[in-house]
């Protein structure tokens, strides 16, 4: 066994190889400041390099250098995946950046209702974003989360009147079912799951201000009930949940957004507890969990205007830290936090609607581009997948788009290769402990790079580094790559198709891909399986196929030039 270390390594026999699965993007973990001496960690970073089926440990040490006693606990966090042979692909959309003027603003809906409007017309989603199911009703200011699978959307307005009405999307189905509506319409209100329940939190009422009652959503038995009042509701706040405690961020009021306003939720306790506020006025705003910090970019304030801003939350410090600016201001945004990074997607500049959305990695601390949507929307639902579902083009209509941003689905912190003994740690003072730490390839089913991160947090709230830790797993012998590029038609311009659907078959077993902006895919297979069909296909296009012949420790290359259809004329 090869191995490439920090740290100490052992070896584990041979484990039983993987079944062939697509492996999704995990998120990754960071810290945003100086690590307490209190608490010391050694080495900092954990990397092994094994063949795929096997499985290697690794060591770190936890000294407790204060004078009092301690209670460590580690955590995971998830990270990335890079396939073997290639990098990752960032980069824009073929869809162009879009800046559109629009009417209406970021205040709740007006008491003297204006008079519905017909619904805005879609253009349909271009890759890589994907339709998906019509919501069933015109809809915008709606909460979204996803919960095993799942996604949800809750309350919102529809047809410029405010509704308690909620839906969860199935997408081994592709439909949407109803589930009961809350016991009041609300108006953007904030939210998330815990343990199973969705927390539904602020959000306009009917009578104007925002909304004290907290209700509570349990899919288990499919009904409503209610948690202690917020004592500061606000409506159009930004919620993430950190450790089992769901964290509200600034917000509106009846007739002024913008607030400072920081609120943490404990359903063990059922008690609301006062934070840090936020460094500026903000509302309508972009936050997500990554590697337990909160980080919240652009929001605007009625004072201050659109804002760019972002900034880094640590539970354990109970403080905020400004990081790099989003490259430009965006306000009403679809948002989530997955693969290890913020997402930020359409909304409104200061000019009007846009299209356009980036991505923040707090491990390089920079700002990518995400692919650019069709749509020009702004306070619609979001939830991690990456999905958007709903919003407006100025009015108070809504609308029932929904579309899906495929590869951003890793939403938790279990990492299935990795595990970490003791987790729980008493230390005395002066006392040093070793955590064995093991990376175990037999469930992966693709050779590469795979990163994740364990969290160190102490009962006296030390701030602590967490430890980075890579798994690269090396294809077996008789492997092979296989790889291509979807690309238009030269009469349709050429240019490479993102988004587009791969499939790969060989012996009865079947594997679907989807091309990233570059209009690549990849997938390593065994020689055994020789010779796959590849088909390249995507809605508005006609489908191509090949037959390939895959070849121990060579690459092979199916790339497809798919015509329109209709044809080009």
């Amino acid at each position: 066994m090869k191995t490439a270390q920090i740290g100490t390594v052992m070896k584990i026999p041979m484990r039983a190889g993987a079944a062939l699965a697509l492996v999704a993007a995990m998120s990754t973990a960071s810290s945003a400041h100086a690590a307490s001496p209190d608490i010391v960690v050694s080495p900092g970073e954990l990397t092994v390099t094994h063949p795929m089926g096997e499985a290697s440990q690794a060591t770190f040490t936890v000294t407790n250098s204060s004078a009092a006693a301690r209670r460590v606990t580690v955590s995971e966090a998830t990270g990335t995946f890079t396939i073997q042979g290639a990098a990752e692909v960032q980069g824009a959309a073929a869809v162009p950046a879009k800046v559109v003027p629009a009417e209406g603003g970021w205040h709740r809906l007006a008491d003297t209702k204006a008079a519905a409007q017909a619904e805005a017309m879609a253009e349909a989603a271009a890759a890589p974003w994907v339709d998906v199911a019509a919501y069933p009703i015109p809809i915008m200011d709606n909460l979204m989360a996803v919960h095993e699978g799942k996604v949800y959307s809750v309350a919102g307005v529809t047809k410029s009147a405010m509704t308690a009405a909620g839906y969860v999307y199935d997408p081994s189905a592709k439909a949407w079912a109803a589930i009961a509506p809350l016991a009041k319409p609300r108006e953007k209100p904030a939210g998330a799951f815990i343990d199973g329940k969705l927390y539904v939190v602020g959000g306009w009422a009917e009578t104007g201000g925002p909304a004290a009652d907290v209700e509570v959503f349990d899919p288990a038995t499919g009904a409503w009930s209610k948690a202690a009042p917020n004592p500061e509701p606000l409506a159009a706040s930004a919620a993430a949940v950190v450790d089992g405690k769901l964290y509200v961020v600034g917000g509106c009021d009846d007739g002024y957004c913008g607030s400072t306003t920081v609120q943490s939720y404990d359903p063990k306790t059922d008690a609301w507890t006062a934070k840090a506020a936020y460094p500026q006025e903000i509302s309508w705003q972009s936050c997500g969990t990554i590697a337990g910090k909160i980080y919240c970019a652009g929001g605007l304030s009625d004072d201050a205007g659109v804002t760019a801003n972002l900034h880094v939350y640590d539970p354990a410090t109970n403080s905020w830290t400004a990081l790099a600016p989003m490259p430009t201001a965006l306000w009403g945004s679809g948002y989530a936090a997955a693969g290890g990074q913020l997402l930020v997607s359409g909304g409104s500049t200061a000019e009007g609607l846009t299209n356009v959305g980036f991505r923040f990695d707090p491990q390089t601390s920079s700002w990518t581009p995400l692919p650019n949507s069709s749509q020009l929307l702004r306070r619609g639902g979001s939830a991690c997948g990456f999905y958007r579902v709903g919003g407006s083009t100025g009015d108070f209509t809504g609308v029932t788009v929904a579309e899906v941003l495929p590869g951003y689905d890793a939403c938790g912190d279990d990492v299935p290769w990795l595990s970490a003994d003791p987790v729980q740690l008493d230390l005395q003072p002066g006392q040093t402990q070793t955590v064995t730490v093991t990376m175990d390839s037999a469930g992966v089913a693709q050779p590469g790079t795979f990163t994740a991160a364990l969290r160190i947090s102490s009962d006296a709230g030390d701030v602590v580094d967490p430890v980075k830790v890579t798994m690269i797993v090396e294809a077996p012998a008789r492997w092979g790559k296989l790889s291509g590029v979807v690309t238009r038609a030269s009469c349709a311009g050429g240019t490479p198709l993102e988004g587009a659907t791969v499939v790969v078959t060989s012996g009865g077993v079947t594997e679907v891909l989807k091309t990233g902006p570059d209009g690549g895919y990849a997938l390593w297979l065994d020689k055994h399986q020789s010779p796959v069909t590849v088909i390249a296909s995507s809605d508005g296009w006609r489908a191509d196929t090949a037959e390939v012949k895959i070849k121990k420790g060579e690459g092979a290359t199916a790339s497809f030039k798919l015509n329109p259809y209709p044809a080009c004329r």
